[in-house]
């Protein structure tokens, strides 16, 4: 980990947790230490970091896709990364080479061709989890009247 707070074993275990969550995280490819070329280090980076930026580029032949930057055919050209400020907001930080990032996490491509990011396998039950709250919140507002 670039940041040094994790060993590889717990960064395994963090990005397949994230990509449960987000639906997909990314790993940077960092430069090699310092003495190894064969060693590098990698910078993780949450999923909800990878978004499209504020402004766009107009006569390209290509497009930005949530985050990504993609060529004619659907390629990943680069990563358009977000830093956090304050409680939601995100700034644009940088953009990353598709060939220096690894997007990890992709949940059921084999069925879109078209997907770009990953998509979280408990995004389907968030409805039904509203629709639950709802109904707690219901029958506490029932018990009270009551």
């Amino acid at each position: 980990d670039a940041a040094g707070r994790h060993p590889l074993r717990r960064i395994v275990r963090n990005c397949e947790a994230r990509r449960l969550v987000d639906g997909d995280v990314a790993l940077e490819k960092v430069s090699a230490m310092p003495g190894n070329r064969l060693r590098g280090t990698v910078n993780c980076i949450e999923g909800d970091r990878i978004a499209d930026k504020k402004t766009s580029r107009n006569g390209d032949a290509a497009m930005w896709v949530n985050g990504v930057l993609l060529d004619k055919y659907g390629r990943a050209q680069a990563y358009s990364i977000c830093k956090r400020e304050g409680g939601r907001s995100l700034i644009w930080e940088k953009d990353i080479p598709a060939r220096n990032l690894y997007l990890h996490g992709y949940w059921d491509t084999t069925q879109r061709f078209d997907q770009v990011r990953g998509i979280s396998p408990l995004a389907a039950a968030l409805n039904t989890m509203r629709d639950s709250f709802e109904g707690f919140d219901l029958a506490m507002m029932r018990l009270k009247i009551g």
